[in-house]
């Protein structure tokens, strides 16, 4: 047995929330409804009200998606700090914690609220009613009611807002106003706003604007908005939350039988084209409901959705369970107000002449009865620029036949084929290869629009005309969109921000990819003579290479001549088009867009047909550029809906779902967000700068830090957040920074460590610094050249590297004036030591009787030689020979002894306070080495004497005359 709809939700009352400046903000927050949606605008609007973020904000979206009430809840938080808390919606109050600390003077206009002229009388009238707000500031009402009344009242009175003071400018109502208003008070509505959005960006004001999408986009004289303030859209979707939330509340049991009625509403209607989740959330409203609604309220600008849901879902809670609500409902309930619209007149001509012509004509009541929901459901659909096959009518209607499930397509085909033979030129039919599609030309008036559509009419669905129209409508959505990019093949050079860097990059349309990855560096002969040290970072054994000990084996370098410095690529896949997704870098990115759906495809085809080189076009009575400025601005909202909304970003190894930045306000700031990650998994070793490092940042430290060590607060500042993430900076422990040329610290990074072993591997011969460039700018690393001359000048400052050029050599002595370093050609391993690696490491397995010691290079090799010496330290220490040699007992002493002690204070001694000097940090770890080899003349020999077994055998004798000694003492010290 069929259950009835009111089993499967239960119908809440919907108590609506008024706007504007006369509500009261109390009642207001206790009765707004919020959802996840509206809790992150309101952080958002509020961020923006503070200052924190882009202080001139436009609000979007469809009409009744909840702007204005965003906009009343900002007004009320910000002139009344003691109901911040009150609200019952953690997202409110989330939203007021971002205004707390921040003083607001808010000044709410609606030029729609009282007849107004210009926006200007209309700001007269919300500074005017502000006066109560401005004097609990400290402004004096007599003040503030002079600058309300004046000829530039914005201007008079934000010179009263005192210091500490924010000024915050809200204005609703915009999208209402703007059909009303003449051209030229249109136009200076805009200036007006415009250089108020420009001014936030630099004073204490902020100014949020709620306005339809069908307005800033549909309404070429709004698009200069885009240039001063950035768009927070709020779509259509948040409605459907809000009534699952608050109007059709359904428990998880309920949840799961609607599952099953689903199910079975797919079995009658198996092309039903909308999800099990949009079906559930919206039930018993139809989900085409909600695919209207937001352009109702562009004729029926009282029309509220969520009323008519609660409204609705009470008439129906006594239908069966598939007796959904569907657009004949949404017709019957604002056809009075549409009927007013004069932009429908001629719509409402062809939709009359139809029920009373044409309709009259079926002689069977059951299609009588479908004929006037299939009008209905095509009046709605056309007003929403969509044009349908009789499939889609018959499923958005729910006209359908339990026994034929094919039966409801035929006959809503049949119906319309009918009105088609009634009146040919009052519907639009177009075939591409498919179904034929229909649509009433509701709202178009004029010869013009009729010659558009018959141009439009002609392109195919998969015109590649389309795609390239689409590309270029990206200018429409983000206002910094390349101008290479318009409607044909072509690419954009981009920076976008990442870790404190600039990286380039490309976003190309229908042109072969550019970016290719950096080649290991590659060397000449000979390699046979050098061994790749274990443990190398990077793919290259030759970058990696160094002299085994006991050779002079050089390596020479050849760096690429031709390095990609490229850092990513996005492409964007024209629509329709197969998904080529190729090999490469991980920042190698496709940007693929969604399937577009008829409504898209119409909008795309009218556009193409604009910009034909057809004569028809030329008629007179047809505005072309204006014609053509409405369909750029609806061709927004689809590159919108199918780049971002429906589209998804393809790396050789991830994917992004584009929905999740449909909000980014710009290009530059998607892309950077979309890049992150990749470049990440690109560059994995690239530090994370807490600054914008560039060339002045490098000069600074180079000149000023590593050369005297400047505390000055910004060399400080420099050192923290650019040379400390490299290990060139260490903080002491009341936070000041310092460079320690002696730290192994920096060379705990490999990519400090990279220009080591290749000077290493060149030798003499040195290795140029292009080859340097090329293996720090590519993988895992991704350095560019502003970073590498700060590795480089703190190598050269610790006395570890040289560079060479034709004009001379850079040591530590010069790099107070070295300048930007472009001179140099070559680098070259340096230091106090004259002694190579080679010769550091024997003589590190000598002294310390340790073999395996075979890389003085990287970070894990230095750390073993470290350890060693360490150890070798300890047991000199306890070895104690100095105080030992103190007591020696002239009976004790022999020849052997004092070359004993003769060898430990020339040779040991020595070598342990290097040692000592090494581990403290004192001196690097190469001069250290090398004085010790000094110590002994770099002569094994003479080691090998001072080391030699009969030291050791003299060391024991002495060693157990003291222990007697000691216990004679003992004995001695008892017996007293």
């Amino acid at each position: 047995m069929a259950k009835q709809i009111k089993a499967y939700v239960e119908v809440e009352p919907y108590v609506e929330v008024g706007h504007g400046r006369s509500v009261d903000p109390a009642a207001l927050l206790s009765a707004v409804l919020s959802v996840d949606d509206i809790g992150n605008t309101l952080a958002h609007l509020a961020e923006a009200a503070t200052g924190v973020a882009a202080p001139a904000r436009i609000l979007s979206g469809p009409h009744g998606a909840g702007k204005s009430t965003s906009l009343a809840v900002i007004n009320a938080l910000s002139a009344n700090p003691d109901l911040r808390s009150r609200s019952q919606h953690h997202q409110i109050r989330n939203a007021a914690s971002v205004l707390a600390g921040t003083k607001l003077i808010p000044v709410f206009v609606d030029p729609a609220e009282t007849p107004s002229e210009d926006l200007d009388t209309a700001l007269r009238a919300g500074f005017a009613a502000a006066t109560t707000i401005a004097a609990a500031s400290g402004i004096p009402a007599a003040d503030w009611n002079a600058a309300a009344v004046s000829e530039e009242p914005f201007e008079r009175a934000f010179g009263l807002i005192p210091p500490g003071c924010r000024m915050l400018l809200i204005v609703d109502g915009l999208s209402t106003w703007l059909p009303t208003a003449d051209r030229e008070a249109v136009r200076g509505a805009i200036s007006t706003l415009s250089a108020i959005g420009e001014r936030a960006s630099s004073d204490s004001l902020s100014i949020l604007v709620a306005l339809d999408e069908e307005s800033l986009n549909g309404n070429a004289a709004c698009l200069p908005l885009l240039k001063n303030f950035q768009v927070e859209y709020l779509p259509i979707s948040t409605l459907a939350k809000l009534v699952d939330r608050f109007i059709f509340r359904k428990d998880a049991k309920q949840r799961t039988e609607l599952g099953k009625v689903y199910d079975e509403l797919r079995r009658i209607l198996p092309t039903f084209r909308w999800s099990r989740e949009d079906t559930t959330i919206l039930y018993p409203l139809h989900p085409a409901t909600i695919d209207v609604a937001g352009v109702l309220g562009k004729f029926a600008p009282s029309f509220s959705f969520l009323r008519f849901a609660a409204n609705a879902g009470n008439r129906a809670k006594g239908r069966r369970e598939l007796s959904l609500v569907v657009l004949d409902d949404l017709f019957d309930s604002c056809e009075y107000e549409l009927r007013k619209a004069p932009e429908l007149a001629s719509g409402f001509e062809i939709y009359d002449d139809f029920v009373n012509a044409a309709v009259p004509r079926f002689t069977e009541s059951q299609q009588r009865f479908w004929s006037k929901l299939v009008l209905k459901g095509l009046f709605l659909e056309s007003l929403a620029g969509r044009s349908v096959t009789a499939r889609d009518l018959a499923d958005v209607m729910m006209l359908y036949e339990e026994s034929d499930v094919d039966a409801g397509g035929r006959i809503v085909e049949g119906i319309l084929q009918a009105f088609v033979s009634h009146a040919p030129r009052q519907i639009v039919v177009e075939s591409a290869g498919g179904s034929p599609t229909y649509r009433l030309p509701v709202a178009e008036t004029g010869s013009g629009t009729r010659v558009v559509n018959e141009i439009a009419s002609a392109i195919r669905a998969d015109d590649p005309r389309l795609g390239d129209v689409l590309v270029g409508l990206g200018a429409a959505r983000f206002p910094d969109w390349p101008v290479d990019l318009s409607d044909s093949a072509g690419y954009a050079h981009l920076d976008v921000p990442w870790r404190g860097t600039w990286r380039l990059g490309r976003l190309g349309f229908r042109v072969e990819t550019e970016i290719v990855e950096i080649p290991p560096l590659d060397a000449i002969v000979p390699l046979s003579a050098v061994e790749p040290s274990e443990g190398g970072v990077g793919e290259n054994p030759s970058a990696t290479a160094a002299a085994p000990a006991g050779t002079t084996s050089q390596v020479t370098f050849a760096p690429a001549t031709d390095v990609c410095e490229l850092d990513w690529e996005v492409s964007l896949v024209p629509i329709g088009s197969p998904i080529d997704l190729r090999g490469g870098p991980a920042s190698l990115v496709l940007w693929v867009p969604g399937e577009p759906d008829e409504s898209d495809v119409q909008i795309l085809r009218r556009l193409a047909a604009l910009r034909a080189p057809d004569p028809r076009l030329d008629a007179p009575g047809l505005d072309r550029d204006a014609v053509l400025a409405e369909a750029e601005a609806e061709g927004g909202l689809v590159f919108h809906h199918l780049y971002l909304e429906k589209g998804r970003f393809l790396g050789p190894s991830w994917e992004v779902s584009g929905a999740e930045q449909a909000v980014r306000e710009t290009l530059g700031g998607l892309l950077a967000r979309v890049l992150d990650a990749p470049l990440a998994e690109r560059y994995p070793q690239h530090p994370m700068f807490a600054g914008e490092l560039d060339d002045a940042a490098t000069r600074l430290l180079v000149e000023k830090f590593f050369v005297g060590g400047a505390g000055t607060p910004n060399v400080q500042q420099a050192a923290a957040s650019l040379a400390a993430p490299l290990g060139l900076a260490e903080a002491s422990e009341h936070g000041h920074y310092r460079f320690n040329p002696s730290s192994e610290m920096a060379l705990s990074l490999p990519c400090n460590i990279e220009p080591l072993r290749l000077a290493e591997a060149a030798g003499d011969a040195g290795v140029p610094m292009a080859a340097v460039y090329q293996e720090l700018r590519r993988e895992p690393y991704g350095l560019q050249r502003a970073a590498q001359k700060l590795i480089l000048a703190a190598m050269v400052a610790s006395g570890r590297l040289k560079l060479v050029g034709p004009n001379g050599e850079l040591t530590v002595e010069g790099l107070e004036t070295a300048g930007d370093l472009d001179e140099y050609t070559h680098v070259m391993r340096s230091g106090l030591t004259l002694y190579p690696n080679a010769t550091l490491l024997e003589w590190s397995r000598l002294v310390t009787d340790t073999d395996d010691l075979d890389d003085l290079v990287t970070a894990e090799g230095r750390q073993a030689v470290r350890r060693a010496l360490e150890r070798w330290l300890e047991r000199w220490q306890e070895m104690d020979l100095k105080a030992r040699f103190s007591e020696v007992p002239p009976e004790a002493a022999t020849r052997r002894t004092w070359q004993l002690i003769a060898a430990s204070k020339q040779y040991f001694d020595s070598s342990a306070r290097q040692v000592q000097a090494i581990l403290s940090e004192e001196v690097t770890l190469e001069d250290g080495l090398g004085r010790i080899v000094t110590t002994f003349a770099a002569n094994p020999t003479i080691y090998q004497r001072a080391s030699r077994p009969e030291n050791a055998d003299e060391l024991h004798r002495l060693d157990s005359i003291f222990r007697r000694r000691e216990r004679v003492r003992a004995e001695r010290g008892s017996l007293i």
